[in-house]
């Protein structure tokens, strides 16, 4: 699956000796959606928002095309850089789901008579 650059990174794994703690580290981004909704001297315009949920939207699709759902999404996981780039984070109750197949249903001339002999 490609890279989706609308979620965080992992970009290591620390261990600590004793096995019990485990440190991710991750891209570094400053502020949060609930952070920048609270700030006053900060004014959102509509195109800001439209294009802040596009890319909600983008992150969302990709993870759901991997079959994982993120359960616990809200302004303070949803990250905003400076430059106004849109990452989702904390998928700490995140679950995948089974993948489902889905059968390709055959619509040739022969299999619709077939289906309409048997009505």
């Amino acid at each position: 699956m490609k890279e989706n650059v609308h979620t965080v990174k992992i970009l290591d794994l620390i261990v600590s000796d004793s096995m019990t703690d485990i440190f991710i580290v991750m891209n570094y981004v400053s502020e949060d959606l609930s952070s920048v909704l609270r700030q006053k001297d900060t004014v959102m315009k509509e195109s800001h928002t439209v294009e802040l949920l596009f890319k909600m939207l983008c992150a969302l699709n990709f993870i759901h095309l991997a079959n994982v759902i993120h359960r616990d999404l809200k302004p303070g996981n949803v990250l905003v850089s400076a430059k106004f780039e849109v990452f989702l984070c904390d998928f700490g109750l995140a679950r995948t789901l089974p993948k489902i197949e889905t059968m390709k249903k055959d619509y040739s001339r022969e299999k619709m008579a077939e289906k309409l002999m048997k009505l």
